[in-house]
């Protein structure tokens, strides 16, 4: 199986034959932990899925990548946060297993690895005691571990395995919370004993994130794979609140700074929020969009940032009336073609796909400078572009899902057969009417521009890729499929 995945990190466009490369300007980015710097509320921090972190100094209307690089290769930031000395801490899981936790005294620009003895450790979660940057605690797969030299040396303190969320007291570290795949666990004597807080949880309740009220910590709110639940007594008990949602996973919660009894739940079917201490909620944003993870202005009530799995950042300057997307300087988007228009080279296409709401096919008109989205219809994951000089069918699009066709880019239609379970790798222009196709079920090819295809005769093997060359005097198509690489000379494949 092909798939070609062209991240924004180092996607870049050729302006000459001499290799002079620049960087295109599509933004965006899979936002996995958004934080706000406690001591300058317009300095934001955030971690990608593409190991990346980047920083906002302008309250996040542009974001800057401050080393210029990728610090986690192969892992995904899942946690950040900011110790009373000022330094950023990172937590980050492998995407082929292992785990990273890493800080930086100057803001990103460079990191320290802290995490002797932790190296095939999935990390998914970080605290740092309020009150001692020392003091910190790292949790993931198989349990959850403490350092009282800053990340020098570590202990483990705890067995509970699949650990999403940790909290630390800030009243007291000797209380500390675990947030597993299957409920919590709170320890009153720094570890060395543990009690399960699941009394009112389903069994099944993955926490993904613990919030404490600032005023009254033993207030607490979780998000979990079944809504969200609140305790009044540090988790000894618990209510769970799913009024007014429309789905049930949730994956942050925070609590409005300025009024108590305010607040937003992230979901993966957008942003909610309760105005009666949780009792009931009502959407505030765009279903399309998948939130992580929410920050809210310490002073400015009405500002709401949120990181969104993707997609990027949005934000809202008027308590969530409206949203405004703001990726500005954000390379981690998930392109998997490129087109160029056949009569006009400066006009680029480029197929964005895992991005939500922003995902579907974008254009510039200016040699990727600039971009913005022409896709109305809401696609398939798009995997394969093709730009044609037909009037009537401009565009010819491979997707997860089949074949579709555009005349203009904005409305799409679904190319015969349809609502067939074939997945299109690749579509190959072969001459103005003549299209061929590597998908699922093997060759496909189409003699209308796109509107209707068949399979070849003789291809039935899961094809990942194909190309145009020649064979002797003839041209040819050659297929990479599961069976091998295969040559099709217009009667038959050898």
């Amino acid at each position: 199986m092909r798939k070609l995945l062209v991240l924004l990190a180092i996607l870049t466009l050729a302006t000459s034959a001499s290799a002079d490369w620049r960087r295109a300007n599509l933004f965006g980015a899979d936002v996995r932990a958004l934080i706000i710097d406690p001591s300058n509320p317009d300095t934001l921090y955030l971690g990608t899925s593409g190991g990346e972190v980047y920083v906002s100094t302008d309250g996040a209307k542009s974001w800057q990548n401050p080393r210029g690089g990728v610090p986690f290769p192969g892992y995904v930031v899942d946690s950040l946060v900011i110790d009373r000395a000022g330094r950023l801490w990172a937590a980050c899981w492998g995407l082929w297993g292992g785990g990273a936790v890493a800080v930086s005294s100057d803001g990103g620009k460079t990191w320290d690895r802290r995490d002797t003895g932790l190296e095939d450790f999935s990390v998914r979660a970080i605290a740092v005691d309020p009150h001692d940057a020392d003091f910190v605690i790292a949790g993931g797969l198989t349990g959850v571990y403490r350092s009282t030299d800053a990340g020098e040396t570590w202990e483990k303190l705890s067995d509970q395995s699949n650990v999403e969320s940790l909290a630390i007291d800030p009243r007291t570290r000797d209380r500390m919370y675990v947030g597993t795949w299957r409920q919590g666990w709170r320890t009153d004597d720094g570890g060395k004993t543990w009690k399960l807080i699941n009394d009112g949880m389903v069994l099944d309740t993955d926490m993904f994130s613990i919030t404490m009220d600032s005023e009254n910590p033993d207030n607490m709110w979780v998000a979990t794979c079944g809504w969200v639940y609140n305790s009044k007594n540090a988790g000894n008990n618990w209510t769970r609140y799913r009024d007014g949602f429309n789905n049930r996973r949730i994956h942050d919660v925070e609590i409005d700074p300025c009024d108590r009894d305010s607040l937003y739940a992230g979901s993966v079917a957008g942003l909610y929020r309760s105005n009666d201490g949780g009792k009931t909620w009502y959407v505030i944003s765009d279903e399309g969009l998948v939130v992580n993870t929410i920050a809210l202005h310490p002073q400015r009530p009405n500002r709401i940032i949120l990181g969104v799995e993707g997609d990027g950042v949005y934000v809202s300057e008027d308590n969530a009336k409206s949203f405004t997307r703001s990726c500005d300087g954000l390379r981690n988007l998930t392109v998997t073609s490129i087109a160029t228009d056949p009569g006009e080279a400066r006009h680029v296409y480029a197929a964005v796909v895992f991005g939500g709401v922003s995902s579907g096919i974008y254009q510039s008109d200016d040699a990727g400078a600039s971009w913005k989205k022409i896709s109305t219809t809401r696609l398939p994951e798009s995997l394969s572009l093709a730009v044609t000089d037909d009037p009537e069918v401009k565009f010819v699009l491979g997707t997860e899902k089949g074949f579709f066709w555009s005349a203009d880019g904005r409305q799409w239609t679904e190319g015969a057969p349809s609502n067939a379970p074939i997945r299109v790798d690749k579509v190959l222009r072969f001459n103005q009417l003549r299209f061929f196709a590597a998908t699922s079920e093997g060759v496909f090819t189409s003699r209308d521009s796109g509107r209707n295809w068949y399979r070849l005769a003789g291809s039935d093997n899961r094809t990942a890729d194909i190309a145009i060359g020649s064979l002797g005097m003839r041209q040819a198509l050659f297929a990479l499929t599961s069976s091998g690489l295969m040559v099709y000379d217009g009667e038959s494949w050898s």
